[in-house]
């Protein structure tokens, strides 16, 4: 009876995993990362779970990742550094104490794409001896917040971000800036820029002489 008492008081962490299903799956991909989510129904108590991404099917490239607990037997992480407009696919190793096992679950997701800002110098004007006025536009932010943006100029082709620079701001849409202090009777070479962390990209070139 003491045998008895004592199998059936047994804890779950000390039980081998048995069954299990996948409910309640979130996968919310971005072009660079995806949101984990997902309850696990078994016999036991859950104390790590690990996510297992693959770019095959055979998960023959798989990389693993640490989901942390959120609610009894719900996992979920923020995965960063995933690529980009690609398929992906998931399945999950749950453990206990006592064991630990591969689920028989497979899902899939896709990745946006990345977008890069669009930056355009629409106009110059109020030429001088000295001085010029450009306007450009931030055309979109692509798939990043801008840190920076604004015109690049130099005396020879392709200014970028170490020649002379105006900047101004950080976000969509329309923009003046003025250049002083120029060289009279010179060619200048401009072009809008936008930055973010993915780094600098810029529009097309144009030029004007002083």
């Amino acid at each position: 009876c003491l045998l008895l008492a004592l199998i059936g008081c047994q804890r779950d962490e000390e039980m081998e995993i048995g069954q299990v299903s996948v409910s309640n799956e979130r996968l919310e991909a971005s072009y660079s990362s995806v949101a984990i989510s997902c309850t696990f129904q078994t016999n036991v108590t859950i104390k790590n779970v690990k996510a297992y991404l693959s770019t095959t099917e055979e998960f023959s490239s798989a990389t693993s990742y640490s989901l942390t607990e959120k609610a009894k037997n719900t996992f979920g992480a923020n995965i960063e550094g995933v690529k980009d407009a690609s398929t992906y696919y998931v399945r999950y190793e749950i453990s206990n104490r006592w064991s630990s096992k591969v689920v028989d679950y497979v899902s899939e997701f896709k990745t946006l794409p990345y977008q890069a800002p669009i930056v355009v110098i629409t106009k110059t004007k109020d030429i001088s001896h000295n001085s010029a006025v450009i306007e450009g536009e931030v055309v979109t932010n692509g798939s990043i917040v801008l840190t920076e943006c604004g015109v690049v100029y130099s005396t020879v082709q392709k200014p970028t971000i170490k020649d002379s620079k105006i900047i101004v701001g950080n976000e969509k849409g329309s923009f003046t800036c003025y250049l002083t202090d120029l060289q009279d009777a010179t060619t200048y070479y401009a072009r809008a820029y936008a930055t973010n962390a993915n780094g600098t990209v810029y529009g097309e070139e144009m030029t004007f002489t002083t």
